[in-house]
Protein backbone atom coordinates (compact mmCIF):
# COMPACT_ATOMS: atom_id res chain seq x y z
CA UNK A 1 0.00 0.00 0.00
CA UNK A 2 2.89 2.34 0.77
CA UNK A 3 4.45 1.68 -2.57
CA UNK A 4 1.12 2.41 -4.21
CA UNK A 5 0.90 5.78 -2.46
CA UNK A 6 4.45 6.67 -3.37
CA UNK A 7 3.80 5.73 -6.96
CA UNK A 8 0.74 7.93 -7.04
CA UNK A 9 2.68 10.78 -5.48
CA UNK A 10 5.44 10.53 -8.08
CA UNK A 11 2.88 10.41 -10.83
CA UNK A 12 1.21 13.53 -9.48
CA UNK A 13 4.49 15.45 -9.15
CA UNK A 14 5.58 14.45 -12.64
CA UNK A 15 2.46 16.17 -13.93
CA UNK A 16 2.66 19.21 -11.70
CA UNK A 17 6.38 19.97 -11.91
CA UNK A 18 6.66 20.45 -15.72
CA UNK A 19 3.53 22.59 -15.66
CA UNK A 20 4.98 24.72 -12.87
CA UNK A 21 8.30 25.10 -14.68
CA UNK A 22 6.58 26.29 -17.86
CA UNK A 23 4.50 28.77 -15.87
CA UNK A 24 7.59 30.15 -14.13
CA UNK A 25 9.26 30.65 -17.50
CA UNK A 26 6.23 32.55 -18.82
CA UNK A 27 6.23 34.71 -15.69
CA UNK A 28 9.92 35.40 -16.13
CA UNK A 29 9.41 36.63 -19.68
CA UNK A 30 6.36 38.74 -18.84
CA UNK A 31 7.70 40.32 -15.68
CA UNK A 32 8.84 43.97 -15.80
CA UNK A 33 12.47 44.92 -15.58
CA UNK A 34 12.31 46.07 -11.99
CA UNK A 35 11.19 42.67 -10.73
CA UNK A 36 13.79 40.67 -12.61
CA UNK A 37 16.40 40.84 -9.84
CA UNK A 38 13.87 39.02 -7.62
CA UNK A 39 13.14 36.20 -10.03
CA UNK A 40 15.36 33.68 -8.25
CA UNK A 41 13.15 34.03 -5.19
CA UNK A 42 10.09 32.95 -7.16
CA UNK A 43 11.68 30.40 -9.44
CA UNK A 44 13.17 28.11 -6.80
CA UNK A 45 12.39 24.50 -7.41
CA UNK A 46 9.82 23.27 -4.89
CA UNK A 47 10.76 20.31 -2.62
CA UNK A 48 9.37 16.92 -3.57
CA UNK A 49 6.57 15.31 -1.72
CA UNK A 50 8.85 12.57 -0.38
CA UNK A 51 11.21 15.15 1.06
CA UNK A 52 8.35 16.86 2.85
CA UNK A 53 7.07 13.55 4.07
CA UNK A 54 10.41 12.55 5.51
CA UNK A 55 11.07 15.90 7.09
CA UNK A 56 7.72 16.56 8.65
CA UNK A 57 6.50 12.97 9.22
CA UNK A 58 3.49 13.29 6.99
CA UNK A 59 2.94 9.55 7.06
CA UNK A 60 0.12 9.95 9.54
CA UNK A 61 -1.77 12.31 7.18
CA UNK A 62 -4.18 10.93 4.72
CA UNK A 63 -3.11 11.10 1.12
CA UNK A 64 -6.05 13.21 0.04
CA UNK A 65 -5.49 15.84 2.73
CA UNK A 66 -1.75 15.90 2.06
CA UNK A 67 -2.36 16.25 -1.65
CA UNK A 68 -4.68 19.23 -1.05
CA UNK A 69 -2.21 20.89 1.33
CA UNK A 70 0.72 20.39 -1.01
CA UNK A 71 -1.19 21.74 -4.01
CA UNK A 72 -2.23 24.99 -2.32
CA UNK A 73 1.13 25.76 -0.79
CA UNK A 74 3.02 24.89 -3.97
CA UNK A 75 1.06 27.34 -6.05
CA UNK A 76 0.99 30.15 -3.49
CA UNK A 77 4.28 31.74 -4.66
CA UNK A 78 3.11 31.46 -8.22
CA UNK A 79 -0.16 33.22 -7.43
CA UNK A 80 1.76 36.03 -5.72
CA UNK A 81 4.03 36.44 -8.73
CA UNK A 82 1.08 36.60 -11.13
CA UNK A 83 -0.65 39.27 -9.00
CA UNK A 84 2.52 41.40 -8.90
CA UNK A 85 2.98 41.08 -12.66
CA UNK A 86 -0.61 42.16 -13.32
CA UNK A 87 -0.38 45.12 -10.97
CA UNK A 88 2.93 46.30 -12.44
CA UNK A 89 1.60 45.98 -15.96
CA UNK A 90 -1.40 48.13 -15.09
CA UNK A 91 0.72 50.79 -13.42
CA UNK A 92 3.45 50.92 -16.04
CA UNK A 93 3.25 54.23 -17.96
CA UNK A 94 6.72 54.58 -19.43
CA UNK A 95 6.77 53.42 -23.04
CA UNK A 96 9.59 51.22 -24.18
CA UNK A 97 10.88 50.26 -27.57
CA UNK A 98 8.45 47.29 -27.62
CA UNK A 99 5.36 49.16 -26.37
CA UNK A 100 3.41 52.22 -27.44
CA UNK A 101 2.82 55.13 -25.06
CA UNK A 102 -0.62 55.49 -23.55
CA UNK A 103 -2.71 58.24 -25.12
CA UNK A 104 -2.67 61.53 -23.17
CA UNK A 105 -5.92 62.96 -21.84
CA UNK A 106 -4.54 66.50 -21.68
CA UNK A 107 -4.94 68.82 -24.70
CA UNK A 108 -2.05 68.68 -27.12
CA UNK A 109 0.71 71.23 -26.52
CA UNK A 110 1.02 74.02 -29.02
CA UNK A 111 3.80 73.56 -31.46
CA UNK A 112 6.73 75.93 -31.07
CA UNK A 113 7.07 78.35 -33.97
CA UNK A 114 9.74 77.38 -36.44
CA UNK A 115 13.20 78.79 -35.79
CA UNK A 116 13.80 81.95 -37.79
CA UNK A 117 16.27 81.91 -40.57
CA UNK A 118 19.70 83.37 -39.71
CA UNK A 119 18.88 86.66 -41.42
CA UNK A 120 15.63 86.89 -39.43
CA UNK A 121 17.17 86.41 -35.98
CA UNK A 122 17.14 89.38 -33.63
CA UNK A 123 20.44 91.16 -33.96
CA UNK A 124 22.37 92.57 -31.00
CA UNK A 125 24.41 94.85 -33.25
CA UNK A 126 24.02 98.58 -32.65
CA UNK A 127 25.17 101.28 -35.04
CA UNK A 128 26.71 104.18 -33.14
CA UNK A 129 26.98 107.58 -34.80
CA UNK A 130 29.96 109.54 -33.57
CA UNK A 131 32.42 112.24 -34.47
CA UNK A 132 34.18 110.31 -37.24
CA UNK A 133 31.31 108.26 -38.69
CA UNK A 134 29.14 105.27 -37.84
CA UNK A 135 30.50 102.18 -36.07
CA UNK A 136 28.63 98.88 -35.54
CA UNK A 137 28.97 97.42 -32.04
CA UNK A 138 28.12 93.76 -31.38
CA UNK A 139 26.56 93.09 -28.00
CA UNK A 140 27.74 94.85 -24.87
CA UNK A 141 31.46 95.74 -24.95
CA UNK A 142 33.43 94.53 -21.94
CA UNK A 143 37.04 95.57 -22.54
CA UNK A 144 36.89 99.31 -23.27
CA UNK A 145 39.91 101.57 -23.83
CA UNK A 146 39.86 105.27 -22.97
CA UNK A 147 42.19 107.56 -24.90
CA UNK A 148 41.77 110.72 -22.80
CA UNK A 149 41.46 111.49 -19.07
CA UNK A 150 38.10 113.22 -19.45
CA UNK A 151 36.75 110.16 -21.29
CA UNK A 152 37.92 108.09 -18.34
CA UNK A 153 36.04 110.45 -16.03
CA UNK A 154 32.77 109.90 -17.85
CA UNK A 155 33.32 106.13 -18.00
CA UNK A 156 33.96 105.90 -14.26
CA UNK A 157 30.88 108.03 -13.61
CA UNK A 158 28.93 105.41 -15.58
CA UNK A 159 30.52 102.74 -13.36
CA UNK A 160 32.61 101.41 -16.26
CA UNK A 161 36.21 100.50 -15.43
CA UNK A 162 38.37 100.85 -18.57
CA UNK A 163 40.62 97.95 -19.49
CA UNK A 164 43.25 100.52 -20.42
CA UNK A 165 43.47 104.31 -20.12
CA UNK A 166 45.86 107.17 -20.76
CA UNK A 167 48.02 108.91 -18.21
CA UNK A 168 47.34 112.36 -16.75
CA UNK A 169 49.19 114.35 -19.41
CA UNK A 170 52.20 114.62 -21.71
CA UNK A 171 54.56 115.21 -18.80
CA UNK A 172 53.07 112.73 -16.37
CA UNK A 173 53.17 108.98 -16.91
CA UNK A 174 50.79 108.22 -14.03
CA UNK A 175 47.02 108.19 -13.96
CA UNK A 176 45.41 111.39 -12.67
CA UNK A 177 45.66 111.26 -8.90
CA UNK A 178 41.90 111.45 -8.47
CA UNK A 179 41.40 108.28 -10.60
CA UNK A 180 44.03 106.04 -9.05
CA UNK A 181 41.70 104.39 -6.55
CA UNK A 182 39.42 103.36 -9.42
CA UNK A 183 42.07 102.13 -11.86
CA UNK A 184 44.01 99.53 -9.89
CA UNK A 185 43.24 96.86 -12.53
CA UNK A 186 43.56 99.18 -15.56
CA UNK A 187 46.54 99.17 -17.93
CA UNK A 188 48.32 102.52 -18.14
CA UNK A 189 48.85 103.46 -21.79
CA UNK A 190 50.82 106.62 -21.09
CA UNK A 191 49.94 109.77 -23.00
CA UNK A 192 48.44 108.97 -26.41
CA UNK A 193 48.38 112.40 -28.10
CA UNK A 194 49.43 112.98 -30.83
CA UNK A 195 51.09 109.55 -31.23
CA UNK A 196 49.15 106.38 -30.44
CA UNK A 197 50.81 103.12 -29.42
CA UNK A 198 48.97 100.76 -31.75
CA UNK A 199 50.97 97.69 -30.76
CA UNK A 200 49.99 98.03 -27.11
CA UNK A 201 46.35 98.49 -28.03
CA UNK A 202 46.50 95.42 -30.26
CA UNK A 203 47.88 93.32 -27.40
CA UNK A 204 44.94 94.34 -25.21
CA UNK A 205 42.43 93.01 -27.75
CA UNK A 206 39.73 95.51 -26.71
CA UNK A 207 36.02 95.27 -27.53
CA UNK A 208 35.73 99.04 -27.93
CA UNK A 209 38.03 102.07 -28.13
CA UNK A 210 36.76 105.53 -27.19
CA UNK A 211 38.85 108.26 -28.81
CA UNK A 212 38.70 112.05 -28.68
CA UNK A 213 38.79 114.77 -31.34
CA UNK A 214 42.58 114.63 -31.08
CA UNK A 215 42.72 111.17 -32.72
CA UNK A 216 41.33 111.92 -36.16
CA UNK A 217 44.58 110.98 -37.92
CA UNK A 218 44.82 107.71 -36.01
CA UNK A 219 41.15 106.78 -36.30
CA UNK A 220 41.39 104.48 -39.32
CA UNK A 221 44.13 102.40 -37.73
CA UNK A 222 42.35 102.36 -34.37
CA UNK A 223 39.19 101.06 -36.00
CA UNK A 224 41.14 98.16 -37.48
CA UNK A 225 42.24 97.12 -34.00
CA UNK A 226 38.73 97.29 -32.50
CA UNK A 227 35.47 99.15 -33.09
CA UNK A 228 36.28 102.78 -32.32
CA UNK A 229 33.98 105.67 -31.52
CA UNK A 230 35.11 109.26 -31.12
CA UNK A 231 33.66 112.13 -29.16
CA UNK A 232 34.54 115.76 -28.62
CA UNK A 233 33.33 117.91 -25.71
CA UNK A 234 29.96 119.41 -26.52
CA UNK A 235 29.77 123.21 -26.77
CA UNK A 236 26.94 125.69 -26.71
CA UNK A 237 26.46 128.46 -29.28
CA UNK A 238 28.93 130.70 -27.48
CA UNK A 239 31.62 128.02 -27.57
CA UNK A 240 31.55 127.10 -23.86
CA UNK A 241 32.36 123.46 -23.19
CA UNK A 242 29.31 121.72 -21.67
CA UNK A 243 29.90 118.85 -19.30
CA UNK A 244 26.33 117.61 -19.01
CA UNK A 245 25.71 117.55 -22.77
CA UNK A 246 28.97 115.67 -23.33
CA UNK A 247 28.05 113.18 -20.63
CA UNK A 248 24.63 112.54 -22.17
CA UNK A 249 26.14 112.11 -25.63
CA UNK A 250 28.58 109.43 -24.49
CA UNK A 251 25.95 107.73 -22.33
CA UNK A 252 23.66 107.58 -25.35
CA UNK A 253 26.41 105.92 -27.39
CA UNK A 254 26.85 103.32 -24.66
CA UNK A 255 23.09 102.97 -24.04
CA UNK A 256 23.42 104.08 -20.42
CA UNK A 257 21.22 107.17 -20.35
CA UNK A 258 19.56 106.41 -17.01
CA UNK A 259 22.87 106.09 -15.22
CA UNK A 260 24.05 109.40 -16.65
CA UNK A 261 20.91 111.24 -15.57
CA UNK A 262 21.31 109.87 -12.06
CA UNK A 263 24.90 111.14 -11.85
CA UNK A 264 23.95 114.52 -13.31
CA UNK A 265 21.19 114.95 -10.72
CA UNK A 266 23.67 114.29 -7.92
CA UNK A 267 26.12 116.76 -9.45
CA UNK A 268 23.43 119.45 -9.80
CA UNK A 269 22.57 119.14 -6.13
CA UNK A 270 26.23 119.68 -5.24
CA UNK A 271 26.35 122.72 -7.52
CA UNK A 272 23.31 124.34 -5.95
CA UNK A 273 24.69 123.96 -2.45
CA UNK A 274 28.13 125.32 -3.41
CA UNK A 275 26.67 128.25 -5.38
CA UNK A 276 24.68 129.41 -2.35
CA UNK A 277 27.75 129.22 -0.11
CA UNK A 278 29.90 131.20 -2.56
CA UNK A 279 27.25 133.85 -3.04
CA UNK A 280 27.31 134.51 0.69
CA UNK A 281 31.11 134.37 0.86
CA UNK A 282 32.37 136.53 -2.04
CA UNK A 283 29.25 138.00 -3.62
CA UNK A 284 30.10 139.81 -6.89
CA UNK A 285 33.88 139.70 -6.53
CA UNK A 286 35.72 138.97 -9.78
CA UNK A 287 37.81 135.91 -10.51
CA UNK A 288 40.45 135.16 -13.14
CA UNK A 289 42.11 131.97 -14.43
CA UNK A 290 45.73 132.62 -15.34
CA UNK A 291 48.33 130.20 -16.70
CA UNK A 292 52.10 130.67 -16.78
CA UNK A 293 53.84 128.54 -19.42
CA UNK A 294 57.47 128.37 -20.47
CA UNK A 295 56.80 130.96 -23.15
CA UNK A 296 53.91 133.21 -22.17
CA UNK A 297 51.21 134.37 -19.82
CA UNK A 298 47.71 133.09 -20.79
CA UNK A 299 44.40 134.56 -19.77
CA UNK A 300 41.68 131.88 -20.07
CA UNK A 301 38.12 132.52 -21.15
CA UNK A 302 34.97 130.84 -19.89
CA UNK A 303 35.25 128.22 -22.64
CA UNK A 304 36.98 125.58 -20.52
CA UNK A 305 35.54 126.64 -17.19
CA UNK A 306 31.79 126.15 -17.22
CA UNK A 307 32.18 124.86 -13.67
CA UNK A 308 33.41 128.27 -12.50
CA UNK A 309 31.37 130.77 -14.44
CA UNK A 310 28.09 128.94 -15.01
CA UNK A 311 27.76 126.21 -12.41
CA UNK A 312 29.11 128.25 -9.51
CA UNK A 313 28.06 131.59 -11.01
CA UNK A 314 31.42 133.23 -10.30
CA UNK A 315 31.90 136.64 -11.90
CA UNK A 316 34.64 136.91 -14.56
CA UNK A 317 37.17 139.70 -14.34
CA UNK A 318 37.54 142.45 -16.93
CA UNK A 319 38.81 141.91 -20.45
CA UNK A 320 38.13 138.17 -20.35
CA UNK A 321 38.55 136.65 -23.85
CA UNK A 322 35.53 135.52 -25.87
CA UNK A 323 34.48 131.93 -25.24
CA UNK A 324 35.19 130.96 -28.83
CA UNK A 325 38.87 131.34 -27.90
CA UNK A 326 40.14 129.18 -25.11
CA UNK A 327 42.66 131.79 -24.05
CA UNK A 328 44.58 134.86 -25.14
CA UNK A 329 48.23 135.62 -24.57
CA UNK A 330 48.31 138.41 -22.00
CA UNK A 331 50.81 141.20 -21.73
CA UNK A 332 51.70 141.90 -18.07
CA UNK A 333 51.03 145.58 -18.73
CA UNK A 334 47.31 144.79 -18.93
CA UNK A 335 47.14 143.25 -15.47
CA UNK A 336 46.34 146.53 -13.62
CA UNK A 337 43.42 147.14 -15.98
CA UNK A 338 42.02 143.66 -15.27
CA UNK A 339 42.78 143.79 -11.54
CA UNK A 340 40.83 140.71 -10.35
CA UNK A 341 39.80 140.02 -6.77
CA UNK A 342 40.82 136.35 -6.99
CA UNK A 343 43.30 134.57 -9.27
CA UNK A 344 43.40 130.84 -9.93
CA UNK A 345 46.99 130.36 -11.08
CA UNK A 346 48.35 127.40 -13.04
CA UNK A 347 52.12 127.72 -13.15
CA UNK A 348 54.23 125.41 -15.33
CA UNK A 349 57.42 127.42 -15.16
CA UNK A 350 59.07 128.34 -11.91
CA UNK A 351 61.35 130.81 -13.67
CA UNK A 352 58.53 132.75 -15.31
CA UNK A 353 56.50 132.64 -12.14
CA UNK A 354 59.35 134.15 -10.17
CA UNK A 355 59.86 136.81 -12.81
CA UNK A 356 56.19 137.74 -12.71
CA UNK A 357 56.19 138.03 -8.94
CA UNK A 358 59.02 140.52 -9.14
CA UNK A 359 57.01 142.93 -11.28
CA UNK A 360 55.56 145.94 -9.50
CA UNK A 361 52.47 145.63 -11.70
CA UNK A 362 51.85 142.23 -10.21
CA UNK A 363 52.40 143.30 -6.64
CA UNK A 364 49.82 146.08 -6.98
CA UNK A 365 46.99 143.75 -8.00
CA UNK A 366 44.12 143.53 -5.54
CA UNK A 367 44.25 139.72 -5.51
CA UNK A 368 47.98 139.75 -4.74
CA UNK A 369 47.65 142.34 -1.99
CA UNK A 370 44.87 140.36 -0.29
CA UNK A 371 46.67 137.05 -0.70
CA UNK A 372 43.92 135.76 -3.01
CA UNK A 373 46.18 134.03 -5.52
CA UNK A 374 45.49 130.28 -5.50
CA UNK A 375 47.81 127.74 -7.13
CA UNK A 376 45.81 125.00 -8.87
CA UNK A 377 46.57 121.49 -10.05
CA UNK A 378 47.15 120.86 -13.77
CA UNK A 379 45.73 117.33 -13.75
CA UNK A 380 42.49 118.42 -12.17
CA UNK A 381 41.88 121.96 -13.34
CA UNK A 382 43.20 121.72 -16.88
CA UNK A 383 42.84 118.07 -17.96
CA UNK A 384 39.90 117.35 -15.69
CA UNK A 385 36.44 117.45 -17.24
CA UNK A 386 33.51 115.34 -16.12
CA UNK A 387 31.36 114.67 -13.05
CA UNK A 388 34.28 113.47 -10.93
CA UNK A 389 36.76 116.23 -11.84
CA UNK A 390 34.15 118.99 -11.74
CA UNK A 391 33.00 117.88 -8.29
CA UNK A 392 36.57 118.03 -7.03
CA UNK A 393 37.07 121.46 -8.58
CA UNK A 394 33.98 122.69 -6.74
CA UNK A 395 35.40 121.38 -3.47
CA UNK A 396 38.74 123.07 -4.23
CA UNK A 397 37.05 126.37 -5.01
CA UNK A 398 35.13 126.25 -1.74
CA UNK A 399 38.29 125.58 0.20
CA UNK A 400 40.01 128.59 -1.42
CA UNK A 401 37.24 131.19 -1.51
CA UNK A 402 35.33 130.48 1.67
CA UNK A 403 36.93 131.62 4.93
Amino acid sequence: MARSKISLEHSYMDKVQPSLTETQERVRQASPSWIRPFRPLFCLRLPSFLQLQSLFCFRQLSFSRLQSLFTLRSYLPLYLVLIIVLLSACGQNTPTAETSPAPSLSPPAEKAPPSPAPDQEASTTREIRHLFGVTPIDGVPDKIVSLHPWITDFMLSLELIPAAATSAGPNNGEFPWYFQDYLSSTMNLGWQIPEVNFETLLSIDPDLIIASQNHEQAYEQLDKIAPTIAIRPAENEEGIRKMRDTYRELADMLDMQDKAEEAIAQYDQKVEEARAILADSIGEEKVMFLRITDKELRYYSTKLFEVLYEDLNLQPSALIPEPVNGFEVLSPELLPEINPDHIFLLSESEDHHSSLQELSLWKQLSAVEQNHVYPVDYELWFQGFGPIANSLIIEDVLSKLVD
